[in-house]
């Protein structure tokens, strides 16, 4: 049976300006003191396809980051996207959409 899961705690969060993310974190009824790790270049892509879309104009994914635009904000780089938008949220939105059951997250280890 696929089973929902909760993330209780991010350990680490790191995404280099090549959207390459290694994050750790708990999931509740993990045993006391194990974390998950995902380590996924994944990050990128999902920011590409995912960043405010609701607020995007139809200029958005014209050769990748080139004249992305979200309200009155222009975003030309994944970097630049790093700064004003990444954020625990986005990882947590990322994790969930990519790995939507706790059978799919990697096992947890000590």
């Amino acid at each position: 049976m696929m089973s929902d899961y909760f993330i209780t705690e991010f350990l680490n969060i790191d995404c280099d300006d090549n959207g390459y993310l290694t994050t750790t974190f708990t999931v509740e009824d993990d045993p006391l003191n194990h974390y998950r790790t995902i380590e996924s270049d994944e990050y990128y892509y999902w920011a590409l396809d995912n960043f405010e879309r609701e607020e995007i104009t139809d200029d958005f994914l014209d050769d990748d980051w080139e004249n992305t635009y979200s309200g009155d904000k222009t975003v030309s780089t994944f970097s630049e996207w790093l700064m004003d938008y990444h954020s625990e949220d986005t990882v947590l939105s990322f994790i969930k959409e990519t790995y939507p059951t706790v059978e799919e997250l990697p096992d947890p280890t000590l």
